[in-house]
């Protein structure tokens, strides 16, 4: 986790929170860095360190988005120029994945899905041409 301008380590007060991040190195190695917590509703995140926008961006998406889901992404791609937008109701996640880069992307399908054009289920792993896009249908 990258830090700007200041630091601090988060000692819970409440039963619950679940540690999102912890620092890497130097004095707080070790110490909750982002924690998680649901409240009424909603939810409570704090963040002891200044993030940029990659780790915010990461943070939001594989792990706050996660646990308000209650579950993983279904797709993952490592690539920058991917993104994967998923949309749900209580039967049905349909993920966008798009590709912005002229190169092709590998991602990775954590949980069954099918094509939501042509029916077919989709391997664990698939490629995106450069510019492509498919939107996936997840049963859930």
């Amino acid at each position: 986790m990258e830090g700007t301008s200041y630091a601090e380590v988060l000692e819970s007060r409440q039963p619950d929170p679940q540690v999102l991040a912890h620092y890497a190195n130097g004095w707080f190695a070790g110490s909750a860095a982002v924690t998680f917590r649901r409240s009424g509703a909603g939810a409570v995140v704090h963040c002891g360190v200044a993030l940029n926008d990659a780790v915010l961006d990461w943070l939001w998406r594989e792990q706050i988005g996660a646990t308000l889901r209650g579950r993983a992404s279904a797709v993952t791609t490592s690539h920058p120029a991917a993104e994967v937008l998923t949309r749900h109701d209580n039967s049905t996640a349909l993920h966008f994945v798009l590709n912005h880069g002229a190169q092709p992307v590998t991602c990775e399908l954590q949980r069954p899905a099918r094509d939501l054009f042509d029916e077919r289920d989709v391997p664990a792993s698939f490629e995106l041409p450069g510019y492509g896009y498919r939107v996936l249908r997840e049963t859930l």
